[in-house]
C-alpha cells in the first residue's frame, strides 16, 4: 500500500482480463495456475460467461469481509 495515487495504478481492460482468466482456467496443473495468478492477480469466475459482466467496472470491495477474513493483507501485498 506505498502507493495511493489511484491514477497511477495500471488501468486493465475487459478484454485482456477475459484472456487472463480464460488463461488460468485453462492452466493444465495447479502449479501453472498458481504461476499465472501471482503474475497476473486473475482467477477464472463464472461471471465472466455472462456476456454484460464487465469485471473490470463492477468490482465491489467488501471490507468487512476483508478484514474478518484477514484477507486485506493479501490484498495489499
Amino acid at each position: 500500500i506505498n502507493n495511493t495515487d489511484a491514477a497511477s495504478w495500471p488501468r486493465r481492460n475487459c478484454e485482456t482480463f477475459r484472456r487472463l482468466a480464460e488463461e488460468w482456467r485453462s492452466a493444465p496443473s495447479e502449479r501453472r495456475r498458481d504461476q499465472l495468478f501471482k503474475t497476473s492477480g486473475v482467477r477464472y469466475s463464472s461471471l465472466l460467461d455472462l456476456p454484460y459482466w464487465r469485471p473490470t467496472r463492477y468490482t465491489i470491495i467488501d471490507t468487512m469481509h476483508n478484514l474478518f477474513l484477514g484477507l486485506l493483507q493479501r490484498h495489499c501485498r
